[in-house]
């Protein structure tokens, strides 16, 4: 099924809540009527129809990607033109994989015309289908059909649940018709004119949706006058019953348009009615077809409500809601708990469209994960869009009756904390934590995730936790190639490196023993850190440690006055023979000659030619500067 704007749209990725306004120079027009997004032409990216009582009428527009300001270009592609449409949707009507368009033509000015437009989608090509009777059956110059005045008149389905989209038309008289197309052959639509469904008079809207979760396509008709109302699909086929909803009796009004999304989570899809006269009602979907007037998006309720769509704006998972008003900008509402707050987004909802806002639409139209804004401005303001930007993260400070030890841990001698790692160390699923203190009377903190949320208990057993020295850095990776985190620890002050296994794999989690044989944890170093990678290319983990400075030239012992050390060291590369016992390479070119005041190392392959290079950073008075060796 697809059917414009009944349904959300969710961000991939990311939380936001500013937008940029992009205002197309080749979009032009005014007094649209309708946007309808969808990928037409199956290229990934997000193209869109737009139709306007105006002289532009109907328009197609082409995504043809984001260029380096980070907005689309757009194409208008569609090759027919008319004044005065008032509705489309798009809709795979002919089964051949792409995506066609219909359009509702309107009598405006001195035209009498009122009629459907269908332009079948081949790979891009458009051909304009004129003798279907979803577009001659109510209209031509005759007006034997009125024009549907809503702002969603259309929509497609498939109610009978019979491969192929059905369409729903809400008008005076609402119609209904059956998709009878044999694929590859003419066209055919039987038009259904009896049941309670098209008995229903002076509706405004038109929306397929399975309101009672049963696998079948119900109806939501939205009226001119009076209360909306609901048609349950009782037997999968179209048999089609009037449900009687206390919520939807007690308002009314005209209602413009409606949003459906399960803005709850519960599997039940939720409502949104905008409204311009009566109030916009937001109704929670209960099940077994019982709704609940919300009071919680208040509001929203006053104002002329023109449209309304529902969409994951700031990327926690679940919809907001977006909505037009007359005679003033837009209104955006975070879901919070699964009720709602008015938001105030930059540019969106404070841009000066005096006019008001007349349609809107969620779409990524620029591919970058996040959702942007289409918004139809009143009379003759135009279309914009807001694009949507991720701004700076937010952290709140965790307290410590939820994080445990972590935060709480004081040690009244210790002075430093060089250094702390997030690891799953005992492959349970969740993030413990080791962090370094940098003094020789103090060992390495090592804390357990205990619930999986963050509550984190000091392990003070076992050597890993009883391990102490001037420790600056720890590297986790696995040496033996048994699946579980081993880690290197690196020390200052001309003492040797650690280097402990994980027992993991002999059945004890979250233990581990040292290795004490190997250059790599024998040889006496000033260590500020270490990066595990295959150097050699043998298939195993092998280790560079970035050397720099003496312990008294740390502390300033020694030292020339500009505060750096008078001597440095070299760094120094070791390779694993696949069970941890690392050898110093004495093959290793500059990266172990050159003489350097290093603090960290990282491996990766920078030339792109499948090999490790090795990138030390290092520091004296004249740089701070990452080297490649």
């Amino acid at each position: 099924m697809l059917q414009s704007k009944a349904g959300s749209v969710r961000s991939r990725s990311g939380s936001r809540s500013a937008f940029e306004k992009q205002s197309p120079h080749n979009i032009r027009g005014d007094h649209y009527t309708a946007i309808v997004h969808a990928d037409y032409d199956g290229d990934g990216d997000v193209d869109f129809a737009a139709t306007s009582s105006g002289p532009t009428g109907l328009a197609v527009f082409r995504n043809d990607g984001t260029g380096g300001d980070g907005f689309p270009s757009w194409t208008s592609v569609l090759p027919d033109t008319h004044d005065c449409v008032k509705a489309a949707a798009w809709a795979d009507v002919d089964a051949d994989g792409d995506l066609d368009l219909y359009a509702y033509e309107m009598a405006c000015g001195n035209s009498n015309v009122y009629g459907g437009l269908l332009y079948l989608n081949d790979g891009g090509a458009w051909t304009r289908v004129v003798n279907a009777s979803i577009c001659d059956d109510y209209g031509g110059a005759a007006n034997t059909f009125h024009d549907p005045v809503g702002t969603h008149p259309a929509a497609f389905g498939d109610y009978n649940n019979d491969g192929r989209l059905d369409l729903l038309i809400a008008a005076p008289q609402t119609r209904l018709y059956r998709n009878d197309n044999i694929h590859g052959g003419a066209l055919n639509w039987t038009r259904i004119t009896s049941g309670a469904l098209v008995q229903a008079i002076n509706t405004m809207g038109a929306y397929f949706a399975d309101l009672d979760a049963d696998g079948d396509l119900d109806v939501l008709l939205l009226t001119r006058y009076g209360s909306d109302r609901v048609f349950e699909n009782t037997d999968g086929l179209g048999g089609f019953v009037e449900r009687h909803i206390a919520a939807f009796q007690s308002e009314s009004g005209t209602s413009e348009a409606a949003a459906l999304a399960d803005f709850d989570g519960d599997g039940n899809d939720d409502l949104f009615v905008a409204r311009g006269s009566g109030s916009s009602a937001l109704y929670r979907n209960e099940g077994s077809w019982a709704f609940t007037l919300r009071t919680d998006l208040d509001d929203a309720r006053s104002g002329y409500a023109y449209d309304a769509t529902f969409g994951d704006v700031d990327g926690d998972g679940d919809v907001d809601l977006l909505v037009a008003f007359d005679a003033s900008p837009c209104r955006l509402y975070e879901n919070v708990g699964n009720s709602f707050t008015r938001m105030t987004a930059a540019t969106l909802t404070s841009d000066a469209l005096s006019t008001g806002t007349y349609r809107v639409a969620l779409s990524d139209l620029n591919g970058d994960g996040t959702l942007d804004a289409h918004v139809a401005a009143r009379e003759s303001s135009g279309m914009h869009i807001f694009f949507g930007q991720l701004p700076a993260a937010q952290f709140v400070l965790a307290d410590a009756a939820g994080t445990g030890d972590l935060v709480t841990t004081v040690e009244a001698s210790h002075n430093y904390r060089w250094d702390a790692t997030f690891v799953d160390y005992d492959l349970d699923g969740d993030l413990d934590a080791v962090v370094t203190t940098g003094e020789t009377s103090m060992p390495l903190q090592v804390y357990e995730n205990v619930d999986g949320v963050g509550r984190f208990v000091r392990v003070t057993q076992g050597p890993l936790a009883s391990a102490a020295s001037l420790t600056m850095a720890t590297v986790w990776g696995d040496c033996d190639a048994d699946g579980w985190p081993d880690v290197y620890v690196a020390n200052r002050g001309g003492r040797r490196n650690f280097l402990f296994r994980n027992l993991g794999a002999a059945g004890l989690p979250g233990s581990f023993e040292e290795i004490v044989t190997g250059d790599a944890v024998t040889d006496l170093a000033h260590s500020n850190g270490a990066a595990w990678g295959d150097v050699d290319g043998d298939g195993d983990l092998d280790l560079v440690v970035a050397n720099g400075g003496t312990w008294g030239d740390f502390r300033g012992v020694n030292s020339p006055s500009s505060g750096w050390p008078s001597s440095s060291v070299v760094n120094q590369l070791y390779l694993n023979d696949g069970n941890c016992l690392l050898t110093l390479s004495t093959a290793a070119g500059s990266l172990t000659t050159d003489v350097s005041y290093s603090w960290s190392a990282v491996l990766g392959d920078v030339d792109g030619d499948g090999g490790l290079p090795r990138v030390a950073r290092t520091r004296d008075k004249r740089r701070d500067a990452d080297s490649v060796r």
